[in-house]
């Protein structure tokens, strides 16, 4: 009998040492108001997230045959050279413009929980990076195109830094904005399929 009450006493006193310490950690539930706001800005993302995923892909085909067509610059037509830097610039500017379209929309919805707020500010900033990226090429591709015009194709200032850029970027494997945030959106708040339906 005194062996069984030790046994229950140690047994109580390890687990209140448990809850002093905090070395049990249970998962604090969202406020209603996080609830609402995570599940409503989750619904909206992924709205987006079959565009932003197209839109990387699109990015990566139009920087792949920009990439190739400025490694065989030099066996390629004059007026063909032309055309092809016409129809990348053509390509990164609607891919920038659509993503300029979904930032526009994720920035001015209007949220109230605080932490929802900071996941919504760095959306903004990742969708902003991304808009910033394919501007940069359209730069790029326009400069090419002009520098082909007065008759050079690869001896100018931009051409290795372009080239080394578009090596860069096909060389990572990349998520898009929106499923980066959307993914830490539903850990971060538990949100289950059923919340998105």
């Amino acid at each position: 009998m005194r062996l069984t009450i030790g046994f229950h006493k140690r047994m109580l006193l390890a687990a209140s040492g448990v809850l002093l310490t905090g070395c049990l950690h249970i998962a604090p539930v969202p406020h209603l108001e996080d609830q609402r706001d995570s599940k409503a800005m989750a619904k909206l993302m992924l709205q987006f997230s079959g565009q932003a995923r197209g839109l990387l892909e699109k990015e990566r085909d139009v920087a792949n045959e920009l990439k190739i067509t400025l490694d065989e610059a030099d066996n390629v037509p004059p007026e063909n050279f032309r055309h092809r830097f016409e129809s990348y610039a053509d390509g990164f500017i609607s891919i920038r413009d659509q993503r300029r379209k979904i930032l526009v929309t994720i920035l001015t919805t209007n949220y109230t929980s605080p932490m929802v707020l900071a996941f919504q500010k760095k959306t903004v900033q990742l969708i902003g990076d991304e808009v910033k990226r394919t501007d940069s090429w359209v730069r790029a591709t326009q400069n090419v195109k002009l520098r082909s015009e007065l008759g050079r194709k690869t001896v100018f200032p931009e051409y290795a830094a372009l080239n080394q850029q578009l090596q860069g970027f096909l060389a990572l494997t990349q998520e898009n904005a929106i499923s980066t945030q959307l993914n830490a959106l539903i850990e971060e708040f538990r949100i289950s399929e059923d919340d998105l339906k």
